[in-house]
């Protein structure tokens, strides 16, 4: 009860939570729109989401992943305001410039080629560019404030209402992939100039030069990382659209959709983990995290494998009948998403040793060798080769960040066998689940073995006090 009493815990704890909540979202309304549009125009929803992506990382400089440091530099509230308001009009500027040249340059044959993006949604994108990063910005400035009820508050509404606006446009429209794109751009722009309008009319403030200029010497150097992750996230399902279709791209999306699951699971885990992480790592108490990490490891596993078992379930309420040929594709990526996870111990080493440039080396250099083995590999076995190479280059990384923390001393924080072990026992397991997929009792049944496992270790856990040493 005391802990829960600190502010800042508070804070994390909602954060975490309006995350869940809001990406849980993302997750439920999936087969909503997989049953109201075709195949096709899925597709294109999927290939326009992945620029989306892409597009709002580079435009928007993430000026917003620099708000809490400014927060500490402030010496007073009224300098802080007047920071967010300078970055805030700042980034509208540079997006409205970036984003009117993105308008312009895909009249060319080439460009649109690459992009695979209809003319008439261009400006849609572009909506959404200009004002998402205004919200991002805002809810920043809050939990740098530790406002923490507005920014659940916010995050949860505007995941609602990017479900209810596009939903209510495509049932009312015989237009049904136009009516979504154009709620999701009405959604961003009405929060974006909200917020917008706030900041300026809260208190008389100027642009100040000096703020860009110490906005820009934080955000441009995580600028290639950032996007290099999202690019190794988003590059498969934009190659297949424009090399196989948007109907493939629609089945691939589909199943990264499933992994959403996974992903919610790491990064929610992963940031209740990173402060203990690092209250361990400043007293030197390794052994506490090599220990404490294998119950970590093991039930984020065990999770994962339940997912996995689940695919067919999963797809079908996902996208009905249509997409049941996307079930072949979920232990894939699905184990991609497992290496992501195993990453996360030596990237978190990198983290808290400052060795961020490392991280943006290692995550450019697979970026573009997903690409290359993309281009090759989708061109010779189709779209379905996509999830094998992202699987490999995740991989990759987990290969060179073993390298890169070697140095730190990594033998004593992480249980290097175990994550290695791991890697290719998933491989195995989660190629044993495509093949049970085709039969149901036994799936059934392994699904129960595992989830007795799970309690009788979960309580073997409890009573050897481990989860109280863990706090």
């Amino acid at each position: 009860m005391t802990v829960m009493k600190n502010r800042t815990v508070k804070s994390a704890a909602w954060y975490t939570a309006s995350n869940v909540i809001a990406k849980a979202i993302t997750l439920l309304i999936t087969p909503v729109f997989t049953r109201l549009l075709t195949k096709a125009e899925y597709g294109e929803y999927t290939n326009f989401i992945s620029w989306q992506n892409i597009l709002i990382t580079i435009f928007s400089l993430e000026l917003s992943a620099t708000v809490l440091r400014a927060r500490f530099d402030r010496e007073t509230d009224d300098s802080f305001n007047s920071y967010v308001f300078t970055i805030s009009w700042f980034s509208v500027a540079v997006t409205l410039i970036l984003g009117g040249l993105l308008y312009l340059v895909n009249t060319n044959a080439w460009i649109n080629g690459i992009i695979g993006i209809d003319r008439s949604f261009i400006w849609m994108l572009c909506a959404i560019i200009v004002f998402s990063p205004i919200l991002q910005i805002y809810q920043a400035q809050q939990r740098a404030e530790v406002k923490y009820k507005t920014s659940s508050i916010i995050t949860i509404a505007y995941g609602l209402f990017s479900f209810l606006i596009p939903y209510f446009l495509v049932r009312i429209s015989r237009s049904g992939l136009i009516s979504l794109l154009f709620g999701l751009a009405i959604n961003s722009t009405i929060w974006g100039a909200a917020i917008l309008i706030y900041l300026s009319l809260r208190k008389r403030e100027k642009v100040n030069l000096g703020d860009i200029k110490y906005a820009l010497i934080f955000s441009l150097p995580i600028v290639p990382h950032l996007v290099s992750s999202i690019i190794m996230g988003n590059s498969d399902k934009i190659m297949i659209k424009n090399m196989c279709g948007p109907e493939y791209a629609a089945i691939y999306g589909l199943v990264y959709t499933c992994a959403l699951a996974i992903n919610l699971l790491r990064n929610s885990l992963n940031n209740a983990w990173l402060p203990w992480f690092y209250r361990r790592m400043t007293n030197e108490n390794y052994s506490s995290i090599r220990r404490v990490s294998k119950i970590y490891i093991f039930f984020f596993s065990i999770g994962s494998l339940l997912i996995c078992l689940l695919g067919p379930e999963i797809v079908w309420v996902l996208g009905g009948s249509k997409y049941q040929e996307a079930l072949l594709l979920v232990p894939i990526i699905m184990l991609g998403c497992y290496y992501n996870f195993l990453n996360l111990f030596y990237v978190n080493i990198e983290f808290y040793a400052k060795k961020t440039s490392m991280i943006s080396i290692v995550t450019v250099c697979t970026a573009i060798m997903n690409l290359v083995l993309n281009y090759f590999f989708i061109s010779a076995y189709g779209y379905s080769a996509a999830a094998y190479t992202t699987a490999f280059c995740n991989f990759c990384i987990i290969l060179f960040h073993y390298m890169v923390t070697k140095k730190m001393n990594n033998a004593d924080i992480c249980d290097n066998k175990l994550i290695f072990a791991l890697s290719g026992i998933s491989l195995v397991a989660f190629f044993l689940c495509r093949l049970l997929y085709n039969i149901f009792i036994l799936r059934m049944m392994v699904i129960l073995f595992v989830c007795v496992a799970a309690v009788v270790l979960l309580n073997r856990f409890k009573k050897q006090g481990l989860f109280r040493k863990v706090f």
